[in-house]
């Protein structure tokens, strides 16, 4: 008979996820939730997962669950969890039954850092699975090249998200201290996730515990020209080091100094661009991703494969295929009349708000460019990088903030930027701006259905 496991919180992406590599690995699996939504229902329900949605402890009890695994968004107070402590029934947190039933037996690439992750990891389950290795993957957000978010795969290889959120209620560590990769990339890191973290110093105390969990013959990958990253090695890493460098003041000729790789754009928007090795052309890639912060994930793949054997130059030819994650400047809808194109992104930092502008608009060129933002993450509504926003919204024409729920700041209206509090309101302030040419990007990691919808309205 299978094992039953029961998983509650299980309608947030990393539980999710979890549960559909379970359900894959052999086991019976149900979950409950307070609520669940596309795309993660779709997916639960294609799994044959049953979710419960009902508030009564006695119906966990009924079950009568082989293993419990609890969420991080469950704390004390929630019913079900007093009752389980009532009743002396163990609980397990996703990340630890992760690795022990899943990850101890893989080699681990994890994809960690402030931004990145979700298209880093995506990008590299392509790769792999192109070039018939078949990985394990577990994806923080929808890819468009697989029909799901997570695998078991059955290769050697898993390849997973590896975020500083904390793992449950009774364990506040970070996540990724769970999971003792073997390739470990930190692409970038900066501070966030205010509403669990103080400071900076925070999470890198959480990174340079991840560092200590990596054995000697492990690899870590990261950017040398990232102060946050190198202040955070300096406190020690006992692993191989691959280092690479951002360098943006020669926009034709990046040197990207990761085990000898470099590129050359061949189009403003990074769009095409020659790839080098050791100083030769290995390839000339043509590939729907925009923005050198895409090359960047890319080139910090191609040093994770080459640690662990794989044949990147083979790997590059799989790179035409790559259709990205659904929410990261995702073209969703055109206006042939007025000829205005939208997006759906899920910037919610300054820095990733920047990158994204800035690589639409050396796609658009002087076509015009309007930011709506949802200050949705605790970080923003927080206020805490509010000095950085005005610098972030450069490259677009018009910024208009949308404050749907309660923030602890004030947006700057002025000639180039506007706010509002509702989606009628939003309309009406978005009018004036629409002439002929208009790209528009929603750019919030919170819910975008809603606010899409009311965009395609303005634009029919």
């Amino acid at each position: 008979m299978k094992k039953h496991l029961h998983i509650l919180g299980i309608a947030g992406t990393f539980m999710g996820n979890l549960a559909l590599v379970a359900k894959e690995s052999g086991y019976r699996v149900t979950g409950h939730d307070k609520a669940i939504y596309p795309p993660m229902s779709r997916m639960l329900a294609d799994a044959g997962i049953e979710v419960l949605t009902a508030t009564d402890p006695q119906q966990l009890v009924a079950l009568n669950p082989d293993e419990i695994i609890i969420g991080n968004a469950l704390s004390r107070g929630h019913p079900f969890v007093e009752h389980l402590l009532d009743i002396g029934l163990p609980l397990c947190s996703g990340p630890e039954w992760l690795y022990k039933n899943i990850l101890a037996k893989r080699k681990v690439i994890a994809v960690a850092g402030t931004h990145g992750k979700t298209t880093l990891t995506a990008m590299l389950a392509w790769i792999l699975s192109e070039l018939g290795e078949v990985p394990g993957y577990l994806i923080g957000g929808v890819p468009h090249n697989f029909k799901q978010s997570a695998s078991l795969g059955k290769g050697s290889i898993f390849v997973l998200e590896a975020d500083e959120y904390d793992t449950a209620f009774f364990d506040k560590r970070a996540k990724f201290l769970h999971y003792h990769p073997q390739v470990l990339i930190i692409n970038n890191l900066e501070y966030d996730h205010a509403d669990i973290y103080p400071n900076l110093a925070a999470i890198q105390t959480q990174f340079h515990h991840l560092l200590k969990t990596i054995a000697a013959s492990g690899h870590v990958i990261y950017p040398s020209h990232n102060q946050a990253i190198s202040d955070l090695l300096a406190k020690g890493c006992w692993s191989q080091e691959h280092t690479f460098s951002h360098t943006f003041n020669h926009p034709f000729n990046h040197p990207f100094n990761i085990k000898g790789y470099s590129y050359k754009l061949l189009q403003a928007d990074a769009s095409a661009f020659l790839l080098f090795k050791d100083g030769q052309s290995i390839d000339n890639i043509r590939w729907s991703m925009l923005g050198e912060h895409n090359i960047h994930n890319l080139l910090a793949g191609l040093t994770a494969l080459d640690c662990l054997g794989i044949d990147t130059k083979k790997a590059c030819q799989t790179l035409t295929g790559f259709q990205g994650v659904k929410r990261r400047l995702e073209h969703i809808y055109y206006d042939p009349t007025h000829e205005i194109r939208l997006y759906n992104d899920f910037a919610h930092h300054p820095s990733a708000i920047l990158a994204t502008l800035q690589a639409l608009r050396n796609k658009i060129g002087r076509q015009k460019l309007i930011a709506i933002i949802v200050p949705a993450s605790n970080t923003m509504r927080l206020g805490q990088h509010k000095n950085k926003l005005q610098q972030a919204i450069e490259p677009a024409d018009f910024c208009l903030w949308l404050q749907d729920k309660p923030i602890n700041w004030t947006p700057i209206a002025d000639t180039r930027s506007d706010y509002c509090t509702n989606l009628s309101d939003l309309a009406a302030r978005l009018q004036p701006h629409l002439t002929k040419g208009t790209h528009l990007v929603l750019m919030t990691n919170g819910e975008s259905e809603t606010k899409l919808e009311a965009l395609r309205a303005c634009l029919r």
